[in-house]
């Protein structure tokens, strides 16, 4: 439960001072939920080592929707908006949430299509991938009509 409300609801200071507890948690456990909040914690920090390092023994088992959002996340941040939105497609609709159903809906939604308009701007990008502007659109109004689910 914890881990659910520092998800949704934490800032960068209260993912830093949790980082601990979860980093010894994970380490005799390896559970989906400490993987998302220190992968978060690695991203927040810039601690590129050990956000893949995470990330990618998450992949190696059965991947969460946040950690790919983390690395679309990752990838908006540095100014990759192609990576960015495989990545928020990925934690949309390859992969299931275990902390922020959200994740799934509005929130992938939104940043792919900030990440969208973003490529709207790079000429090279527009011409190299025609059909991914269609899609934004698609992605804006399912954003506006998700709903929270009545049984998870």
């Amino acid at each position: 439960m914890y881990a659910r409300e520092l998800y949704k609801c934490g800032d960068e200071e209260d993912f830093l001072r949790a980082a601990d507890y979860f980093s010894i948690h994970y380490e005799a456990h390896a559970d989906a939920e400490s993987a998302c909040i220190l992968a978060h914690a690695a991203r927040i920090q810039n601690s590129v080592d050990d956000f893949f390092s995470i990330c990618l023994k998450d992949m190696c088992s059965s991947s969460c929707s946040e950690i790919c959002y983390e690395i679309g996340q990752y990838y908006r941040e540095r100014q990759n908006p192609q990576e960015a939105s495989l990545w928020f497609y990925n934690a949309a609709f390859e992969t299931q949430p275990v902390l922020d159903i959200e994740i799934s809906g509005k929130k992938h939604c939104f940043d792919w299509r900030n990440v969208t308009a973003r490529w709207q701007k790079m000429t090279s990008v527009i011409h190299a991938l025609p059909g991914i502007f269609s899609r934004a659109s698609e992605y804006e109004q399912q954003a506006q009509a998700w709903e929270l689910p009545e049984e998870l």
